[in-house]
Order: C-alpha cells, then structure tokens, then sequence
C-alpha cells in the first residue's frame, strides 16, 4: 500500500471518536449533526479514492445513501464538489479556504519551516511537521532536500498516526486509557511486512517513544523507508507537535540512521520549542 493511498482527509485536535446515532442524545441538543455527517462526507475523499459515487460516499461515512445524496449536491451547489462525466463526485478547490483560516494563522509551521529545511538539507531525506488529528498524524510543514524526486505526502496529508514516527510521538503524550481509546477505535492495516498490527505491539511502540523522547519506524509504512520523530515543546511544557526526518538509505543500518539522526532532530526542535517559548 503506498503513502498517499494511507493517507485521507480532516480536522479538529485529538483523538477524538465521530458520534454515532447513539451518541447525539448524550452529547446534547446543542450537537449538528447534520453538520458532522456533512464534514464526513468531505473526508470521505481520499488522495488514492478522489472520485465517488453516492453509494460510495455513504458506505465510507456509515450514512444512509439518501442522506449522502443530499449533503453530496448541497456541497456541489456551493461549490465544494463537482461531478465527473461519469456522474462521480470530486472535491474542488473551493474546500481549501475551509483550512486556510487555521494554516494561515499558526504561528508553528512558520517557525519551523526554517529549521526543516536545515534538517533535510544536512539528513539528506524529507523532514516534517505533524499534529495528530483523530486518528492522524497531519502534515503542518514540510521540506525535502533538494537531491530527492517529489514524494505523495504534503502540507495538509494525513497517515495513520500509530503506524508513523511522527504519531507515535505525539500518542506517547497521551494519557495511557486515550491511547487504549485510540486503538480500540483505529483501523490498523498491514502495509508492507514489518508493519505493526497487533494493538499490544502497537502500544509498546509508543510507551517506549514515551520513555525514550524519540520514535523510529523502520519500513512499516513503506519499504525503504526510516523515519525517525522527536517532540516539540511550547511555553508550557506541552508537546504540540512532533519533528522527523524520513531517508530511504539501504545500505545504512537502523542503528546507523538513527545515530545520525536523531542529535539533528533534537537540536532544531530544541530551537523550535525555545522559539515558542519553551524553557
């Protein structure tokens, strides 16, 4: 499986569950959720799934298909999607000012994207920037060095957090019965051989990040590929993103990378966290 078709698309800050039909009398009144069945159906398209039909939309989103045809032409009337000639739905361009808003004001990537670029540069790989959205890690800042071809994952890309560096980072900051809560509810898939999947494996893999204040992955999101992630600190302590730098290198091994990596990263997000404040 590759990177960009583990990767989908959505926003809001933990790992948080989507309400059931069950859930909307005990989340209250004040609770749309025909809003919430409208923001899942524009996640429901993916970078390797961009065209979908009604039926499509509504097995992804686990909502009736008549309620997925209304919400899929009301965006269409508003300029959020469009059909193909085939009669598929695609997302347009019109759904970027929805996160444009919060990119614009972070403060976050803007500090880093100086020191990701270093990281890349001197690594020789890609470096990113990532908070964890529901089951997410996304990309908030990204750089490459300039001697590597374009890669699938950009600025706004989202993977599953427990099976990334940069996840496993940011769920060992977690109360141990949320990262109980976020295995229960993930959906963990097999991409390549070396990919975690039993749920006991997964959680030692982050409560060791936890220990450790690093994370490495090695080829369990795509063959070839290491990545390795630190926290970044703000004024308060608190981790609010993670930093990695992921190299395709095979004739180093794990523990070369890692030796090489890691006193890079650490450095630039000691410099991140210090500009935001961090002690």
């Amino acid at each position: 499986m590759s990177m960009s078709a583990a990767s989908s698309t959505a926003a809001t800050a933990g790992p948080t569950m989507d309400a059931q039909d069950g859930d909307v009398a005990r989340l209250g009144r004040d609770f749309v959720q025909s809003l919430e069945r409208g923001l899942l159906v524009l996640r429901s398209f993916t970078p390797d799934r961009p065209d979908l039909s009604v039926t499509e939309v509504a097995e992804r989103t686990s909502i009736s298909r008549a309620a997925a045809r209304r919400i899929l032409f009301t965006l269409e009337r508003l300029g959020y999607t469009a059909r193909n000639r085939a009669g598929l739905f695609h997302l347009q361009p019109a759904v970027l000012t929805l996160g444009y808003g919060y990119l614009a004001g972070q403060q976050l990537p803007q500090i880093a994207r100086p020191y990701l670029q270093a990281v890349a540069e001197q690594l020789h790989g890609s470096s990113s920037l990532g908070v964890i959205d529901h089951y997410d890690v996304v990309f908030v800042a990204r750089a490459r060095s300039p001697s590597l071809v374009s890669t699938t994952v950009d600025v706004g890309s989202r993977l599953p957090a427990h099976v990334t560096a940069l996840g496993r980072v940011l769920l060992a900051d977690l109360p141990d019965e949320q990262i109980d809560r976020y295995l229960e509810g993930a959906r963990i898939q097999r991409l390549t051989d070396l990919t975690r999947v039993a749920p006991e494996e997964i959680k030692q893999a982050v409560l060791d990040a936890r220990e450790k204040r690093y994370s490495m992955v090695d080829q369990e999101l795509a063959i070839g590929v290491r990545a390795v992630a630190v926290p970044v600190h703000d004024q308060s302590d608190s981790v609010v993103a993670s930093l990695n730098v992921s190299v395709a290198d095979a004739r180093a091994s794990a523990h070369e990378i890692l030796e090489r990596c890691l006193p890079v990263l650490r450095n630039a997000a000691a410099q991140i966290s210090a500009a935001l404040g961090a002690a």
